[in-house]
């Protein structure tokens, strides 16, 4: 018996129609086996038709209209896209670096606690396209990150990963692909530009000190004490936490170092004892260290 050859080319309007009213009703082997079409072909046919099997997420095509976020024209998306949760969808390369582009309000409070996080526990980036992030593997402190930063309007992305060390415990990474919010970073990483910054408002600077506090805070217990610290590698932005805490009258002592891994890190440590540190919690309203931690090792506490 002679094997017939598969056929191959274009599909006709009787075999497109025949597809469309069988697939995912018989399966894919014997639909190729009647139209005499390879099983990638016929895969592939469907997929491009936007057709889909019953049980699997989605519209019968596969894919939704969206709406452009920033010339709002209506186009379609596939439905594994849309499941990544994005805030915006761009219908082309150029709408997306004009949103990428969109200005960031100084005056909202919200971007002084971004610029916090950030500076406490985050980094910037220029490859391809630039963007500003923050890592931590604390779930609760990563939504508050991306709701923040929604809040103020802009596209919040993650993707998870696995910290290398002696413990593996998973580090989720959220960035913000904003060019004025980069600049705005950068920018602050001087002294004058971020002394002059928190100055904005009292919530300026009480959001922008809640950030810090959450990203490089300590409150722990040794005994009968509690001890609240803020520590950071950079003295700059060490000595705007101490500007911040005269602000908001709270005592504290006065910086001092010491040296970890190889770094020098600036330490300032709030006075007053827990009355001091009930009022800086009730002012700052941390989402997380707002309970004191486990007792400590002696060399933790020593100042």
């Amino acid at each position: 018996m002679v094997k017939q050859e598969k056929r191959h080319g274009e599909w006709s309007l009787e075999e497109v129609k025949f597809l469309r009213e069988n697939y995912g009703k018989m399966p894919i082997k014997d639909i190729a086996s009647q139209l005499n079409r390879s099983e990638r072909s016929v895969y592939m046919k469907a997929r491009k038709l936007g057709l889909c099997r019953p049980g699997k997420k989605g519209s019968e095509r596969g894919s939704s209209i969206v709406e452009c976020a920033t010339c709002g024209k209506k186009f379609k998306v596939a439905w594994a896209r849309l499941r990544m949760g994005y805030d915006n969808y761009y219908c082309s390369r150029k709408c997306a670096d004009i949103g990428h582009r969109k200005r960031v309000d100084i005056n909202n409070p919200l971007v002084a606690y971004l610029v916090g996080l950030i500076q406490g526990d985050g980094y910037i980036r220029d490859h391809k396209r630039k963007a500003v992030g923050f890592c931590n593997s604390n779930t609760i402190l990563i939504e508050e990150f991306s709701k923040a930063a929604k809040s103020v309007g802009l596209k919040v992305c993650s993707y998870r990963r696995v910290r290398q060390n002696n413990k593996k415990r998973q580090v989720i990474d959220v960035y913000i692909s904003s060019v004025c919010l980069y600049e705005l970073i950068k920018k602050l990483s001087e002294k004058s530009a971020l002394l002059k910054f928190v100055d904005i408002s009292r919530e300026h600077s009480i959001y922008w000190l809640k950030g810090i506090y959450e990203a490089d805070g300590t409150l722990a217990c040794f005994g009968r004490r509690c001890q609240l610290r803020i520590a950071n590698t950079s003295e700059f932005i060490i000595a705007t936490v101490e500007k911040c805490l005269s602000k908001l009258h709270f005592k504290y002592s006065k910086r001092h170092e010491i040296l970890k891994s190889g770094k020098t890190l600036y330490i300032v440590t709030l006075l007053g004892g827990s009355a001091e540190i009930k009022k800086f919690l009730s002012v700052v309203k941390p989402c997380i260290k707002n309970k004191p931690s486990k007792e400590m090792k002696n060399e933790e506490l020593k100042s």
